[in-house]
């Protein structure tokens, strides 16, 4: 689709015809999917934060209940004459749905959920180089606040708030399943710490799946125990 719009460059607006490669069909802030509604022009910058030149074109959602207004930014790839070849990259601003997290988690460590849903509202919204910190961070509340729930007196759980968590992780959890994915996940995120990776063919994305299967063995764990408890073998 070509629309006319502005592209400043040289301290003057000039008028371009911006070939735009897609057009968005979901809002971003309460994600229905529909026809957007152009308002306006297509306003062109010829250097954006990256290096870039890029446009962006104010938009509407046609959804009664939202019509919010938003930005569609594209990346210039290409210019033949006045027109400009842009390729859609992002809209903002974009609400955020945090994670749902099974209630067992939820009673095991709040502080994991809170932080986890920050570090992914961070990559969202395109902070990634941060957002691994964040989620490195909250791998360690659930960790140890899974294992101060299973604690017994005060000298434990205060031993385990000062140990290193790799060595929580391979010296006081029994459960195998939990025990293999977290020690993966603290590899990983300690790359998201450090300068140098040692695992550089693993992401943030991996990182997060190894978090989501500690997650699942952790709730699958207390389910059961919570099961056995209910159902005591009536032949003993």
């Amino acid at each position: 689709m070509i629309i006319t719009g502005k592209w400043f460059k040289g301290g003057e607006d000039i008028t371009v015809n911006f070939d735009i490669n897609i057009f968005p069909d979901t809002c971003p802030i309460c994600h229905s999917a529909g026809q957007m509604q152009k308002i306006g022009y297509a306003y062109i910058r010829s250097t954006t934060t990256n290096g870039d030149e890029g446009g962006q074109i104010i938009l509407q959602c046609p959804k009664q209940d939202c019509r919010k207004y938003f930005v569609a930014y594209y990346k210039i790839v290409s210019q033949a004459g006045s027109v400009l070849d842009g390729h859609y990259t992002y809209s903002r601003p974009q609400s955020y749905s945090a994670t749902t997290f099974p209630q067992n988690i939820m009673d095991v460590s709040t502080e994991f959920v809170e932080i986890y849903n920050q570090a992914e509202e961070a990559e969202n919204d395109g902070l990634d180089k941060i957002a691994g910190v964040g989620y490195r961070k909250s791998f360690e509340f659930l960790i140890k606040d899974y294992l101060i729930s299973k604690a017994t007196d005060e000298a434990s759980i205060e031993k385990i708030k000062s140990k290193n968590l790799s060595n929580c992780i391979e010296q006081d959890i029994s459960n195998e399943s939990i025990k293999t994915v977290a020690a993966r996940a603290t590899w990983l995120g300690n790359d998201e710490t450090h300068y140098l990776r040692v695992w550089s063919a693993h992401d943030v994305s991996d990182l997060k799946q190894l978090i989501n299967l500690s997650v699942y063995w952790i709730d699958s764990e207390i389910i059961t125990a919570n099961l056995i408890k209910d159902m005591p073998n009536p032949k003993k």
